[in-house]
This record gives C-alpha cells, sequence and structure tokens, in this order.
C-alpha cells in the first residue's frame, strides 16, 4: 500500500522487492536502483546495479555540471571526477585527464637514501623476477613509447625508454643503476657524462 507514515523505525531488516532479507536493507528487482534528490533544485543521483555491474552515476538527470566526489576525515575532499572525466586527486578543479596535486617542501636533495616512497606518484610491480619491470606507457594515435624501470637485482635496476619501431618495441635510451651508463648509437654529451643512443647494455 502507498501513503506518508512520517518517521519510522525497522527492528530488523528491510527488503524491497525481496520477503526473505539478507542484509539491513536489501534491494531485489532486475535492476535495482537508490535514488538521491536534491529537493532544492530537483537534480538527481543513482546507485544501481546491472547484472555483474555497478553504478555510481552522479548529475543523472544530465545537467552537465555534476561532480562525483569522495571525501574522508570530516569534509576533506580527497579525489573526484568531473563532469567532463577528468580525475583529480587533491584537486577540486583537474584540468588533465588526470591532475594530482599536493603540498610537500621536501626537496631533491633531502629524498635521497632508502625509504624515501612518500612523494609523487608510485608505479609498483612486486615481481623480483630478473628483467621484470614497471612502465608508464604513453600512445599517441597508433604509435606506442614506454619508459620502464627494470629490476636487476636488490636494489638495482636501471631505467629504459622504449619506442614502437614499427610494432617492434625497441630500447633506445637506457641509464644504469649508478647513473654513469647511459647507452644507444650515435653519441653526445651532458651534464651526467657521455650519451649513446640506439644500442642498450
Amino acid at each position: 500500500s502507498t501513503g506518508s507514515f512520517g518517521a519510522g523505525y525497522i527492528d530488523n531488516k528491510l527488503g524491497i522487492g525481496t520477503t526473505s532479507p539478507d542484509t539491513e536493507l536489501h534491494l531485489a528487482s532486475s535492476e535495482p536502483i537508490i535514488r538521491f534528490t536534491d529537493t532544492d533544485d530537483n537534480n538527481y543521483h543513482h546507485i544501481f546495479a546491472s547484472s555483474d555491474d555497478f553504478y555510481i552515476s552522479a548529475d543523472r538527470n544530465g545537467t552537465g555540471a555534476g561532480n562525483l566526489i569522495f571525501r574522508n576525515n570530516g569534509t576533506n575532499e580527497r579525489m573526484r571526477i568531473d563532469s567532463s572525466g577528468r580525475l583529480g586527486i587533491g584537486e577540486a578543479s583537474p584540468d588533465s585527464p588526470l591532475h594530482i596535486t599536493y603540498a610537500d617542501n621536501t626537496t631533491s636533495t633531502t629524498a635521497t637514501g632508502a625509504g624515501q616512497q612518500d612523494y609523487g606518484v608510485k608505479i609498483e610491480n612486486t615481481s623480483t623476477t630478473t628483467g621484470a619491470f614497471s612502465q608508464l606507457h604513453l600512445r599517441a594515435g597508433t604509435a606506442d613509447g614506454y619508459i620502464r624501470y627494470i629490476y636487476n637485482n636488490t636494489n638495482d635496476g636501471r631505467l629504459g625508454f622504449f619506442v614502437d619501431n614499427t610494432n617492434d618495441v625497441k630500447e633506445v635510451f637506457t641509464i644504469s643503476n649508478d647513473g654513469k651508463q647511459i647507452s644507444g648509437s650515435s653519441t653526445s654529451t651532458g651534464s651526467f657524462g657521455a650519451v649513446a643512443i640506439g644500442k642498450a647494455t
């Protein structure tokens, strides 16, 4: 039946669409939806499930201004996906597909030695197989480039730069673990010594 009941209390479990609720609130239908409507402007948002997929749908009525915002520790914003799909981490107004903002006065001079992993962005491969790597993959059109940090041994790795090479990926530039060996075919010099491009060692 329908009606207005005011405030209510349910002592155990509430089932909507099911007579055998498994949790405190259990929704059951072909596509169960929870709708949130802000009565100040009638904008609304959905949380719903469809088969194996789970959706959080901000700005469901399509005003074009909806953001999906994540907070913790009170009202401190940590991350948002804006209405254009840009992801901001520590940034409330992202201006690129991924925009990370933080403030840290640690200098490159003091961030040395073991344990200096609290800064910037980290991409980690936990494998200790020789030659295993963590990777940043860059693509423009159908051409690909890669920056890899390649594992050699305990606290020993090298930084490699790879190009597409007509779909036959090739390492063209390497910086060794001690920062002194840089390899390839034609050479030039820089503040870090000789540079050779074209052949990895």
